[in-house]
C-alpha cells in the first residue's frame, strides 16, 4: 500500500537518470542485496519444497523497506537522479512483494477449495 501511494504521488516514473545516481546509502544497499537475492530465494523454496522460504525473504525485504522509507527521503529526493533511483527500487519491491502476496492468496483458496469439497463429501 505504502509502495503504491509512492508511486501514485509520483507525476512520471522515468528511467533515464536513475542510472546516474552513485550516493547510495545503507538502507538502500541493504534492499539491493535482497533484490539481488531474489531468484536465489524462489529457486531454494522450489527445489526444496518450502513456501516458508518466500514468506520469511518477503517478511525481510518489508522491513528493509519500512527501514528506507523512514529513513531516506524517496519523494523529496535532492536530485532527480536520485528520486528516479529509489521510485525504481520502491518498484521493484513492490512487484515483488506482489507476487508474493498472490502466491499467498493462491494458495489459501486453493486450499479452501479442497477443504469444502472434503467438508462436502462428509
Amino acid at each position: 500500500m505504502r509502495i503504491q501511494s509512492i508511486l501514485r504521488k509520483s507525476i512520471t516514473l522515468t528511467y533515464e537518470k536513475y542510472k546516474s545516481y552513485t550516493d547510495l546509502k545503507e538502507e538502500e544497499k541493504e534492499l539491493i542485496s535482497l533484490i539481488e537475492t531474489y531468484p536465489e530465494v524462489v529457486a531454494k523454496a522450489a527445489e526444496n519444497y518450502e513456501p516458508s522460504e518466500l514468506a520469511n525473504y518477503s517478511y525481510s525485504l518489508a522491513k528493509a523497506f519500512h527501514r528506507f522509507y523512514h529513513e531516506v527521503p524517496i519523494l523529496r529526493a535532492d536530485d532527480e537522479a536520485a528520486l528516479q533511483f529509489r521510485l525504481v527500487l520502491a518498484k521493484t519491491v513492490g512487484s515483488i512483494l506482489k507476487n508474493h502476496l498472490n502466491y499467498w492468496v493462491y494458495q489459501c483458496l486453493k486450499e479452501c477449495k479442497i477443504t469444502t469439497k472434503i467438508c462436502q463429501n462428509h
